[in-house]
């Protein structure tokens, strides 16, 4: 058992990573509570340690999902790019992610783009969310 198997359980205040059952302490978070920092540490351990693909290498659509996952990422692709457009002529690419509202930690997602782009495009929605890019950001090539 590794030391990184904590991440995402119920172990910890709340603030590192969040619980699944949804549980915040009121400890002050990292700034101000050991064990948050000790969690955050850890976190950012796993993050150097963990080879970048084994982030972004997960198990397949949740059964109950894939086929009208796939249904709705075609009729997606066809709506953007028309229908039977050959890869190297779409001209719009989109990400599909889903989530079952009671069920936190899993998700599904799918694209109809290359998974480095999409990975790109996700970071930078992370960055503006967070206040780190301004809104009139030029372009990216996502």
């Amino acid at each position: 058992m590794s030391e990184f198997d904590r991440i995402g359980t119920n172990n910890g205040h709340g603030h590192a990573w969040a619980r699944p059952d949804g549980v915040k302490a009121r400890c002050g978070g990292t700034v101000l509570c050991r064990e948050c920092t000790a969690d955050a540490a850890l976190v950012e351990r796993w993050r150097r340690e963990t080879p970048s693909e084994a982030g972004a290498s997960h198990g397949p659509i949740d059964p109950q999902f894939h086929e009208l996952m796939n249904a709705v990422a075609r009729g997606l692709d066809d709506i953007f790019n028309g229908p039977d457009c050959k890869p190297e002529n779409k001209k719009v690419g989109f990400f599909l992610c889903t989530y079952e509202m009671n069920a936190p930690g899993r998700f599904n997602y799918l694209s109809n783009s290359n998974r480095l782009d999409v990975h790109a495009m996700l970071r930078e929605i992370t960055a503006r969310l967070e206040g780190r890019i301004a809104a009139e950001h030029t372009k990216t090539p996502q």
